[in-house]
Formats: structure tokens, sequence, C-alpha cells
């Protein structure tokens, strides 16, 4: 396309303007990348877009060098490019000034005039959705209060603190709409760096959680800040009340929650109806991450953020069991590599940009950028300590030690230093005005990356953090102590292998017999090793259930349940036993049992009867193979033979009590018991079959195409096996009636009218299906299950027992009300005949009567 004519495109500009986020930008950038096919540069005859994609190409060279290098080094990876960009940068400006024709100059003019909304649009998707979709959704609702109080009370104390900072401490002419300007741009978080060291330096979740969680929301909070500071610059000297900005904000962040959830769940509802399809899954996640930012900021001018954070939640919670089990593992690893790619992009491009666009001989800012990072950090340590009363008290607590490391975490990243290249490029703010603010946000960035990241991992070992905890510690010294004996026990019989007879056993077992000290350092009390335990048990039994779902003998609806059963087991301290929430739903909920009586819904909530019964058949089976699995580590995770007792006590009372409840359900639904088990049983066949052909295919047995039909076919079964699953059809009232013993000389007419009047209504066990004294003359004909009458005075059961076929309510017919209660022993399914009803037939059809008094059981 060299050569070629620049293209007419007369509303090009106002095409852009309408998708900015803020129509104060200049947009010279954005149009020029519309242009870039077409554009020769001087006389190098080097295209734009040639040069942006070999900027690319380099950039991820460098940063695979970069990450290689510093593979054992603690200096952070996002520093490392930042350092290096700016390096770039400086070069080009001080170095190539005067070769203004090579490629390196004008790859660095191009990246330098790129458009910072652009780079918003292109990254944060990716950074934003990366890391809300891979955090523990359990603990991020757990410690969402402490989230949310440092993300919007935390940030806006922080804005205000550090307008009033600029106003009356730096040398600067600004005014106050300008300073809450900068305060709101300068207070957004980006501990990109901090969260990578803590999870290479040590394992707090937690602490990463809640770094990650706050940086995640209050980039939300900040753009949604800066944004309606920036809107009353346009005022032209009106000011915009205190009501008007919250309720701004307020309208801004709510909208783009809906949003959110709203676009979020229709992208995992379609994710659902796909069956192991990667591409198709992971390009609806990658298209539903840019679809919701630009809907959100560009559409209803809402919260790009806030809407990005609430779609990726979804995903990592509801979506974990709708996303395909053979998807999901892959998923995360593209979402990483993409996170990978735009850190490594947009730190060289930041220093970059830094090095090219600042002015550095202004001494008066120099001194004003060092008391601004000094000052930032005292308004991030005030508002932390404004707010640390409430951090204790609300989600998992705080202490001392992790609030300097919340304060001193406080990074400042790529979307400050966007939103300062947004106002340089409008036309808002003075040239002076907007390059102050430009020097003093890059400078602080810089600043928090080099210096705060760089010594983060020196202040978590000064304040002891570098560590395990010494309870989970104590768990993984017992297993390096195990992994050890297994090895000592295994070199012997390697050492028989007659294919190592020549190997150089004295310097193996010099090099794997370790001499490292499996002893306990620390003081350890034995509640916390209790704890630390029970922990790791729960821990091991939720793993239990996502690879019972991977393997398919659980659907997703029974895994959500199951997983949210152990999670809510690991609030505060861990319980084995008993689990309130299974109890909780192998009970009938109290709606089901409210609108099971009327009419109109009946056949709905009868339905959703069968549903959840199969559902709780899914999820107790599930719940007695985890207990047992977990049952087996008892013994080698146990700190003591006392705690190993109380633990398998417990998770035998725990087998009980499932197996009572799969038995009772197996005795009263045999068929639905069938269908469950059948259609796992397939489902393990079928996954079976397709591993086996995998296998075949690696071992070059069969070729591509012919393994590769053979997977389609069985993962077109699994589909539809998936899609038939659980769909158990009730008796149908006119095949129960009509093959009743006492309905058999019934004239036709009487038989249709009372298969008319049926309907099935459904009791779980302990509920009464009749009353003592009720005389309605109704009448309830068993299905499945059992009932038994219960004195009203001396209120004790089994004096009659009711099965399936059994009529119940016959007494009422003679006149008069019943002399017992009738109550429900296990679940129970009826047919329903109602006495306003079935009295005016009783009178025109003397067979009827007949036909029920024999039936009637003394």
């Amino acid at each position: 396309m060299i050569g070629c004519p620049k293209p007419n495109f007369p509303k090009l500009q106002e095409l852009i303007t309408s998708f900015a986020p803020l129509n104060t930008v200049n947009l010279a950038g954005l149009t020029m990348l519309f242009y870039i096919p077409y554009q020769p540069i001087n006389n190098m005859n080097i295209e734009h877009g040639i040069l942006l994609v070999l900027s690319i190409i380099a950039a991820l060279f460098i940063g695979a060098v970069t990450r290689h290098v510093l593979k054992h080094s603690k200096l952070p990876y996002t520093v490392a490019l930042l350092i290096i960009g700016l390096a770039i940068g400086l070069f080009d400006r001080y170095v190539q000034s005067d070769q203004a024709n090579t490629p390196i100059n004008q790859a660095m003019d191009l990246l330098s005039l790129l458009d910072p909304h652009l780079i918003l649009f292109v990254f944060l998707p990716i950074l934003i959705f990366e890391s809300a979709f891979s955090v523990e959704v359990h603990l991020f609702r757990r410690i969402f209060g402490q989230i949310a109080v440092l993300a919007v009370p935390g940030l806006i104390v922080s804005t205000l603190a550090t307008a009033c900072f600029a106003m009356w401490l730096l040398p600067v002419e600004w005014s106050w709409t300008v300073a809450l300007l900068f305060g709101a741009l300068i207070s957004a978080t980006d501990p990109v760096a901090v969260v990578a060291l803590l999870k290479e330096v040590c394992s707090r979740k937690r602490l990463e959680t809640l770094i990650e969680g706050e940086s995640l929301l209050n980039d939300g909070t900040a753009i949604v800040l800066f944004t309606l500071f920036l809107s009353m610059l346009t005022l032209e000297g009106n000011s915009a009340g205190l009501v008007s900005i919250a309720s701004s904000f307020i309208w801004v962040v709510s909208l783009g929650f809906v949003i959110g959830l709203v676009l979020g769940g229709l992208c995992l509802l379609w994710i659902g109806r796909v069956f192991n399809d990667p591409l198709v899954e992971i390009c609806l996640s990658i298209g539903t991450a840019y679809l919701v930012f630009f809907v959100a900021e560009h559409v209803f001018h809402a919260s790009g953020v806030v809407a990005l954070v609430t779609s990726a939640l979804l995903f990592a919670g509801v979506g974990r069991t709708q996303i395909s089990s053979e998807v999901a593992g892959f998923m995360h690893k593209y979402w990483e590599v993409m996170a990978y790619i735009a850190n490594t992009l947009i730190f060289l491009l930041v220093g970059i940009l830094i090095a090219k666009r600042l002015d550095f001989g202004a001494t008066h800012l120099w001194l004003s950028l060092i008391v601004l990072y000094l000052g930032l950090q005292l308004i991030r340590a005030g508002s932390v300590a404004l707010f640390m009363p409430v951090l204790k008290r609300i989600g998992i607590g705080i202490n001392r030690d992790k609030a300097i490391v919340l304060v001193w975490g406080g990074l400042r990243g790529a979307v400050a230093l966007a939103l300062a290249l947004t106002l340089v490029q409008g036309d808002l703010l003075k040239p002076s005005i907007a390059d102050e603010i430009l020097f003093l946000c890059a400078g602080v960035v810089v600043l928090t990356l080099i210096i705060n990241a760089t010594t983060m991992s020196w202040l978590l070992a000064k304040l002891g953090l570098d560590q395990l905890p010494p309870a989970k510690q104590a768990t993984v010294t017992k297993a390096k102590r195990q992994i050890q004996e297994d090895l000592n026990q295994y070199i012997p019989a390697l050492e028989q292998d007659e294919f190592l007879y020549s190997a150089d056993w004295q310097a193996i077992r010099a090099e794997f017999e370790s001499k490292e000290d499996f002893s306990e350092h620390h003081a350890i009390t034995n509640g916390d090793l209790v704890v630390a335990f029970e922990r790791r048990l729960l821990e091991a039994e939720r793993k239990q259930y996502w690879i019972q779902y991977h393997e398919g003998v659980t659907d997703k609806e029974a895994t959500n349940v199951l997983v949210e059963s152990v999670e809510r087991a690991l609030d505060g301290i861990p319980t084995l036993s008993p689990r309130d929430k299974l109890i909780e739903l192998w009970q009938i909920p109290a709606p089901m049992r409210w609108t099971s009586r009327i009419a109109y819904i009946n056949r709905l909530v009868v339905n959703l009867y069968y549903r959840k019964m199969t559902l709780d058949y899914e999820i107790t089976c599930g719940f007695i193979r985890a207990q047992k699995t977990i049952a087996s580590y008892v013994d080698d995770l146990a700190p003591e033979e006392s705690s190993a007792q109380r633990a398998k006590q417990a998770i035998e009372q725990n087998i009980s009590d499932a197996h009572q409840q799969t038995e009772l359900i197996r005795q009263v639904f045999p068929e639905l018991i069938s269908e469950i088990e059948t259609a796992a049983a397939k489902s393990l066949l079928h996954r079976r079959k397709r591993a086996i052909v995998q296998k075949l295919l690696a071992q070059a047995v069969l070729d591509k195409p012919e393994a590769q039909a053979m997977i389609v076919q069985i993962e077109s079964e699994l589909a539809l096996l998936q899609v038939s699953h659980n769909r158990f059809e009730q008796p149908k009232i006119a095949s129960e009636l009509s093959s009743a013993y006492w309905t058999q000389d019934l004239e036709n007419s009487t038989l249709n009218r009372l298969i008319a009047m049926g309907s099935h209504r459904v009791f779980a066990a302990g509920d009464a299906i009749f009353h003592f004294g009720d005389n309605t003359g109704t009448l309830a004909i068993i299905v499945r299950g059992s009932a038994e009458l219960i004195s009203p005075l001396e209120q004790t059961s089994g004096m009659t027992s009711y099965g399936p076929g059994s009529i119940l309510g016959l007494e009422a017919l003679k006149g008069g009300g019943l002399k017992h209660s009738v109550v429900a022993r296990s679940p129970v399914d009826c047919i329903w005949l109602p006495g306003r009803q079935l009295r005016p037939l009783l009178n025109q059809d003397p067979h009827l009567k007949q036909a029920l008094q024999k039936a009637q059981q003394p």
C-alpha cells in the first residue's frame, strides 16, 4: 500500500469523537491510526502500521528477555519494564535527536502521539477483566466491605486531601476544580507489582485479594470522579453542587453495575449452551470484556470499570460451571497471557511516553514532585488509619502489619498516567497547567514503582509477612516430611533397576536425601494447628467437588451448591460438621409449600419439586464421595491423634446423615434415581471413550482427522446427555388412577372426572398432609412415599402407616372431621382430589362411593 493516497473521510473526526469516553480529548492520535495503512514517513517509506507492528514485536521480545533475566531476581517485572521504557525514550530523545529519519526515532514519535483514550480502551478491559476473573470470589465476597470502604470513601478522602495538599503546599497556580481533578487521577492505585510480589514471596491470599480488590474498585471510583470534575471545568465558572456530584456518582456506578450484570449474564447464558469449544467460549469472554466496557463508557456514560469488574466476577463465580470444564483451565491461562502482554506493552509505553513528553528542566517541579511523593504517602497512611476502626471490625479484619503493607503498596500506574495524558491533549486547561499535572503524575508513578515496589520484599521480611502463618507452615513442613520419607523409600527401589545400575547413587543420595530440619521452630498453639488442619481438609473437599465436576460425575448446579457449602464452612472458624447449608437444602423451601396449594401454579411447583429431588440426590452423592476422599487425608494431615479422631467422627457423621437422605430418596423415587445414575454412568463412559481416542491419537495409532471425527461424535453425545439430563417426568394422574384396583369398575365418565379434578401435591418429611378435624372431604392418594397417623391427644406416631396406593382422608367423607392427623414420614407425592368437587360426584355416582368404601383401610 506504499504510495497510496490518503483516503478522504470527511466525518471521521466526528465519528471518533462519538466513541471517545471524554469529549475533551484531542483525537489526532486515534485519527492517525485510521490513516496508518496509507501514510509513508519521510523518505524511509515506512508506514505507521508497519512501525506499530514492529514496535509491538520488539516490546514482546524485550519483555521475554527481561522476564528471563529477572527469573531469580527480586526486582518486579513491571518495574524493570518501566525503567527500560524510560531508558529507550531518553536515548531517543537525547541521543537520536539528530537522526530524525531512523526507524527507531519514527517509532518513538509514533508511540508518543498515541491517544491516551485508545490506551485505556485497548489495555484496561484486559487488565481489569483478568484481575477480577482470577480472584477467589468467595474471599472477595467476604472482604467486600473492607474493599468498598477503601475504594470509595477511602479514595474520596484521598482525593480531597490531595487537592488540599496541592493548593496549600505546592507552588502551583491551580483552581480548586483543577486540584480536585488532580487528586482524583493521582489517587487511583495500581498494585500489579506488589500483588505479583506477594504471590511469589508468600501465600497471603487475603492480603492479595484486599489489595487487588481495592485497586479494581478504586480505579472505577477515580475515573468517575475524574469525569465529574472534568465536566465541572466545562461549566465556565458555574459550580456544581455537592448533591449533584454525589447523585451523579451513585448513578454512574450503579448503572455500570447493572450493565456488567446484564451483559455478563447474557454472555454466560450463551457460553452455557456451548459444549467444549474453547475457541467460541474464549472469544465470547474477550468480546464480553470489550463490549461491557464500550457500552458502559460510550453508550450509557456509566463506569466502564465497575461494569468490567461485575461481569468478570460473574465469570469467576457462577461462570465457573457455565464454562465447559474442559475449557476452564485453558481460558484462565489465556487471560494470564493476555494480561502479561498488556502489562509488557503498557509499562514499556508508559516509560517511553514519560521520557518523550516531559519537560525535565523545571527545577521547582522537581522539588514539588519530592514533596508530593512524601505527601501522598502520608495521605495514604492517614486514609487507611482513618478507617482502621471500621476495617478491623468488618470482613476478615486487618492488623497493623497488613495495614502498613496496604499503605506502602498503594502504587500509581498506567490509569493515572493515561488520565493525565488526556488533559495534555485536551484544551480545557492551559498548556502550562496540563504539563505540570503530567510531570507530577508521571513522577509519582515512577517513584512509587521504583521505591515502593522494589522495597516491598524488604518490608514484608521486616514485618514477618514473607513467611506463611505458623500453623499453615506447620502443615507445609509436615507435607515436606512426607515427601522426603517417600523419596527415601523410593531410592532403594530405583537402585535395583537394571537400566539405572551405573548411576552415581552416592551423589544422588546426597542431593535427594534432604538434611532439612523438619521440626517446628514456631510457638504454635494446639488450637491454631487444629484450625489449620480442618481448614486444609475443607479446601481439599472443595477441590474434590471441582474434580467431580470436570469428570462429569456432578452437574453444574450440584457443584455450585457443594462448593458454596464448603465456603460457608470455611468462614470464620472452619466447621467439618454439621453442614447447615446442606441440611437446609434437604428441606422443602417454605415458598414451595405455600404455592403448592395454588391450583394454577401447582404443576410448576411439583415439577420444581422433582427437579429438587434430583438435585438433592446428586448433591448428596457428591458430598459422600468427597467425604470418603478427605477421610483418607486425615491421618497424614492431623497434628495429633485426638484431632484426627474428632475429624474422623465428624466425617463419619456427615456420611451417615447423607446416606440416610440418599436412601430415603432412593426408596421414594427409584425411577428418578435410576435415571440419574444412568446418566452419570453414560457421562463417565463417554469421557473415558474420549480419553482413549486422545491417547491413541497421541500414540499415532489414529490420524488426526479420524480421531477428531470420533471426538466430535463423542462430545455431541455428551452435549445431548447434558441437555436431556434430569428431565424426569412425574407420574401421570390418568395412568395412576386408571391402574388403581378400586377404579376398575367405575364408569368412564366418572373416571374421567376424577382425572380432571386431580392434581399432584408434594409434602416433605414431617409435613402434615391432613390435620385433626379436617372435614373438607378432600382425598389424597399416595403415589410415592409414606405417611402415618398421629394421635392428637398422645402425640404419638406409628399407629397406622400408609404407602403408595393408599387413600388418605376417607373418614371425612362419612361426615364429621378426621380423628387423626396424617403426617408425611418421607417425601410424599400424592394425587389430590379436592372435596368441593368430589362430593357432588359421589352424590351422582353411587358406584364411586362403593369403590371408595372398598378401598378404605382400617
